[in-house]
């Protein structure tokens, strides 16, 4: 039966009551009312110290039995585990503070596990850092009044963020202070070069957040733009859709590219049409045709044009144009070669041998450093 022993003091601090057990033993106690005055202690009871290996009751103590502590001058060294059922049992009860606790030398994981909270904890000042050492969780320290900022400061996983019930808006505005310059955007009385003076550097980004779930809908809802949904990873045909984005023309407005826009389903001529240029549609990954069947005829482009715009020589053979036409614009033996030209065509059309040896032959062209007899000249192979 549990029965309340009050410990009064010798010399040194005043003590609290303890409820205690039969069963718990003496060095149990004397631990616990060490955290209490943070000096060694001994226990007497009638004059008589009570032994470590001794239980209460086997010193045939009853309920409401008075103990004298001794207090030693020496500063204790608690112990790691000291919190236990006696502990547990006597949480809360005058005389022991969490100060005190903490000021005894206790670490935040020993008073997460006497069932302190983190509010608790951070009231007697342990940081944030320490809370989730302690293996406090996201959800937790939010509820305390930690913002996603601090907590992902503090390397909490934009998925743990998610979890704790942070909205996409609140992780969207989420800045890093820049670490060169502690935030202030300036070093050393001129402009941080390395935050360019906006004192941030990074933060989450699209993509973090599609990876920990975030739909299409909340993103919008959130304030994304389409050209942000995009790099996220989602399509841009679901983007056109979500944004009700009816022409190629809304959808550049949107930010779209070129290539977003062929991915959502426009042409090359819908692209070109509201201001792409050729190149674009070359990265976009539209061929010579589709962009001759958008209106650029051989007359109004040339094979040069398509050239500089980034197409291969492949898509201008597939366009109409000649093999004379690829090599005036510049494109290499090699160049043709890749668009299925011949070796002999190539040569026919005014590419030199040593051209041609080096796009069909580059290990032979290598072995003989450039220098051909008619003997073993490859293009006779």
């Amino acid at each position: 039966m549990p029965m309340v022993l009050q410990i009064v003091q010798m010399s040194g601090n005043a003590i609290c009551e303890l409820q205690v057990e039969p069963t718990d033993r003496i060095e149990e106690l004397q631990e616990v009312v060490q955290l209490k005055v943070v000096n060694a202690c001994t226990l007497c009871f009638d004059g008589v110290k009570l032994q470590h290996e001794d239980v209460l009751g086997k010193c045939a103590l009853q309920n409401g039995a008075q103990v004298a502590a001794i207090i030693a001058a020496d500063t204790a060294q608690l112990k790691e585990g000291t919190f236990g059922d006696l502990w547990l049992r006597n949480k809360g009860k005058k005389g022991f503070t969490l100060q005190e606790l903490k000021d005894g030398g206790c670490g935040a994981p020993q008073l997460k596990a006497a069932g302190f909270t983190a509010s608790e904890l951070q009231s007697v000042g342990f940081t944030l850092s320490e809370l989730k050492a302690a293996g406090f969780t996201a959800p937790g320290l939010r509820i305390v009044g930690f913002t996603a900022l601090e907590l992902r400061a503090a390397s909490f996983s934009v998925a743990e963020l998610k979890n704790a019930g942070f909205t996409l808006a609140e992780l969207r505005t989420i800045k890093f202070p820049c670490s060169f310059c502690n935030g202030t955007g300036t070093k050393k009385f001129s402009q941080c070069t390395f935050c360019s003076g906006s004192g941030h550097q990074g933060s989450i980004t699209a993509s973090n957040l599609t990876d920990v779930g975030y739909g299409l809908s909340e993103f919008q809802a959130a304030g994304f733009s389409p050209h942000h949904c995009i790099a996220g990873g989602f399509s841009p045909a679901h983007c056109k859709t979500a944004w009700c984005l009816h022409s190629a023309e809304d959808c550049k407005k949107a930010g779209f590219s070129a290539g977003h826009c062929k991915k959502a389903g426009f042409s090359a001529a819908d692209c070109m049409a509201v201001g792409f240029s050729l190149a674009d549609c070359s990265k976009a990954g539209f061929s010579v045709v589709d962009c001759k069947e958008a209106g650029c005829s051989a007359a109004e482009l040339s094979v040069v044009d398509y050239k500089k715009a980034g197409f291969p020589a492949a898509h201008c053979k597939q366009a109409g144009f000649s093999l004379e036409d690829c090599k005036a614009a510049g494109f290499s033996a090699k160049d043709c070669k890749e668009a299925d030209f011949s070796k002999d065509d190539c040569i026919a059309v005014g590419f030199s041998e040593v051209d041609c040896i080096k796009a069909w032959h580059p290990t032979a062209m290598q072995l003989t450093n450039g220098s051909w007899t008619t003997s073993h000249n490859p293009l006779r192979l």
